[in-house]
């Protein structure tokens, strides 16, 4: 039996990444939804007529039960987090987007029961899907604030988060994932390499082509 080529290792690999971050994207949708059903406004009762028994007073029963302080989750807190704050829509976006990947590293843990060590491993899971130490610290800041608004409004005891950030060296070049052959092909076949064309928005000699960072 051969060993599996490189190809197919890293096909392997992206299909484990998409099956975690789809399953991660479907919890939170189904946490939203249970969300949803809880705040659907109860029907209003119709006045009893004169001649008709009064209404009998609603009982608890009637009226659904808010969520556990143990099972409020994120996608919770990013909600609140949002009404509360009013914040660019784009900012909310970014918040979901870091509550996925925290879901498809670490799992959906409720915000109590969050600990430091599920931070840490977040941190580190970031890094090994290389996301860089810059935008691994600002998916920690924004975790950090969800958690600080948790613990604000009596979701959580603790903010996990707090002061959990990737060491950066001073003047040190951002960490970039090394360029298959693909990329490579791209890189040296475009005009810039291949013809040597130095387009005069490229600031002629000076021109050179980069990735953009991925948050």
């Amino acid at each position: 039996m051969t060993d599996p080529s490189p190809a197919q290792v890293r096909a392997v690999k992206e299909a484990r990444r998409f099956n975690a971050a789809l399953l991660a994207a479907r919890v939170v949708e189904a946490e939203r939804g249970i969300l949803r059903v809880r705040t659907i406004p109860e029907p209003t009762e119709k006045l009893a007529d004169s001649a008709q028994e009064a209404p009998k007073p609603r009982t608890a029963r009637q009226r659904s039960a808010p969520p556990l302080r143990t099972s409020v989750r994120l996608t919770a807190v990013v909600d609140a987090w949002a009404k509360e704050r009013q914040p660019e829509p784009q900012t909310v976006q970014i918040a979901d987007k870091v509550v996925r990947r925290f879901y498809e590293h670490v799992g959906p843990v409720p915000v109590q029961d969050m600990t430091r060590t599920h931070v840490l491993q977040f941190k580190d899971a970031l890094l090994a899907s290389g996301q860089t130490a810059t935008n691994t610290n600002k998916q920690l800041t924004i975790l950090g604030t969800l958690l600080g608004f948790a613990v604000n409004n009596g979701m959580a005891d603790t903010n996990a988060a707090q002061g959990v950030k990737v060491a950066e060296r001073k003047n040190a070049k951002a960490t970039r994932l090394p360029f298959d052959l693909a990329a490579l092909q791209a890189i040296f076949g475009s005009p810039v390499f291949a013809e040597g064309i130095r387009p005069s928005a490229g600031a002629g000699e000076a021109a050179y082509l980069s990735t953009p960072t991925e948050f």
